[in-house]
């Protein structure tokens, strides 16, 4: 049941991840009796849900993730002591560490380790850098300045830096002669525009819990409308971070007022914030979604009739269900890669080994699979629905999307669906990021106008 390996610094295996039914599991090599032990277990979804990051340059340095005070954080592990006693190296009070180590390639020992609230979402253990990051701060103010890359002996480096004025570029640095010199930008047509900051807000659930969003206003340059859209992300166990995001900004180029909520469910916020998605879709997840258009239409001058919800895969499946649900508060709503039938995929998943995982996530009821499934209450939408699907999408089939048009079709409801040729769940290929563009464009001219 070994599912993956990790090497220590010295490229010895020595810790195996595995996985038996819903069981999650780790065992380590020692090196000392040379034999295999099994070091943590537990069920999935359920605490205490330890993941192994990486050894450092002392063999007997395990980091992980673990809970602390609800939230992840960083714990360095002895693990020549049977006790695997855990010491504290970092953590946040407000929210998860969920990022990976940073290694040193000099030294190949761990300096630090990334986190998206971290001002360059970073956080360095060794003062060393966390010097060397305050100078490229000094030189490159009111900027988020992030090392992509160092040479083996780190005198170069490629800096990656972005600010509200662009939305990245690339440069190569030079310590031994204090040089920055310019590569590339990464949207160049954009370089040079004035586009619009996400700005993170709080609001507050209909039942007091407090949720922490991104509102990203109408561009300067573009005649502001008075309509607006909620984008829940997709997942849902994952969230959004500032800083640029193309899809937003394709919207607020437009002229509308974009909120992305990080609902309940999503990652980032402790353990049981995450965990309230559990076999909990269309419920308080989905009303913390109005609770969103609500907020912005009481915040801004935004008109509340015309508000739309848009989103990719569980962020599609959530436009569907404030469809069926939500019908007096969102005008319209698009769904790209989004979930239509949770009785499908619990059943479809029976075919593969993770499908105790997938019914632990959503549930195996099917009368609730199926009270939660905007597919089953294609009679109840009357608002404007525009359906967009990838004909090789492996990860949410297509089924979900042309199944959800039929039947609408046949009740004579006001749908439209595009099939993408060769499309899959991540838009990588260019066209379709662009028709998916056009098309969520057009729809919104034509319903939010």
């Amino acid at each position: 049941h070994i599912e993956g390996w990790m090497v220590d610094q010295q490229h010895r295996v020595r810790l195996g991840f595995g996985r038996d039914d819903t069981g999650i599991f780790y065992i380590l090599y020692d090196l000392a009796s040379r034999e295999w032990r099994k070091i943590w277990q537990y069920e999935i979804f359920d605490a205490p849900d330890i993941t192994p990051l990486g050894f450092g340059l002392n063999p007997s340095e395990l980091y992980l993730r673990a809970i602390h005070n609800d939230r992840y954080a960083i714990f360095k592990v002895d693990v020549t002591d049977k006790n695997l006693p855990k010491e504290l190296i970092y953590s946040d009070e407000n929210y998860d560490i969920e990022g990976s180590l940073i290694y040193s390639n000099k030294t190949r020992d761990v300096i630090g380790v990334y986190h998206g609230e971290a001002s360059n979402a970073k956080i360095y253990f060794d003062p060393t850098y966390e010097q060397f990051q305050a100078s490229l701060n000094k030189a490159l103010p009111d900027a988020f300045n992030n090392v992509a890359s160092f040479s083996k002996d780190e005198t170069k480096y490629v800096l990656f830096t972005s600010n509200p004025q662009t939305p990245g570029a690339y440069y190569l640095g030079d310590r031994t002669n204090k040089t920055l010199d310019f590569i590339i930008d990464e949207y160049p047509l954009l370089s040079g525009q004035a586009l619009s900051e996400r700005n993170k807000i709080h609001y507050k659930a209909r039942d007091g819990l407090d949720i922490e969003a991104y509102v990203t206003l109408p561009y300067k340059n573009v005649e502001p409308k008075k309509a607006a859209l909620v984008i829940p992300h997709g997942g849902p166990m994952v969230r959004n971070y500032d800083g640029f995001d193309w899809f937003s900004q394709f919207f607020a180029s437009r002229g509308y007022t974009v909120i992305e909520p990080n609902f309940r469910g999503s990652s980032g916020y402790g353990f049981e914030f995450e965990m309230a998605s559990i076999q909990k879709w269309g419920g308080a997840m989905q009303d913390d979604l109005a609770d969103a258009a609500s907020w912005l239409t009481e915040n801004y001058p935004i008109d509340k009739e015309r508000v739309c919800i848009l989103g990719a895969s569980y962020g599609g499946y959530a436009a569907m269900m404030a469809a069926v649900k939500q019908q007096e508060l969102f005008r319209c709503a698009a769904s790209f890669a989004g979930v239509s039938d949770l009785k499908y995929i619990v059943r479809k998943a029976r075919g593969f080994n993770n499908h105790k995982v997938v019914e632990k996530q959503l549930g195996n009821d099917f009368d609730t699979l199926e009270e939660n499934s905007p597919i089953n209450f294609a009679k109840q939408i009357d608002i404007p629905l525009l359906l967009v699907h990838g004909e090789d999408d492996r990860i949410v089939d297509a089924y979900h999307s042309r199944e959800m048009f039929a039947r609408l079709r046949k009740l004579g409801k006001p749908v439209k669906y595009i099939e993408l040729e060769d499309g899959n769940h991540y838009l990588e290929i260019e066209t379709n990021r662009l028709k998916v563009l056009d098309s969520f464009d057009k729809f919104l001219s034509q319903h939010l106008n």
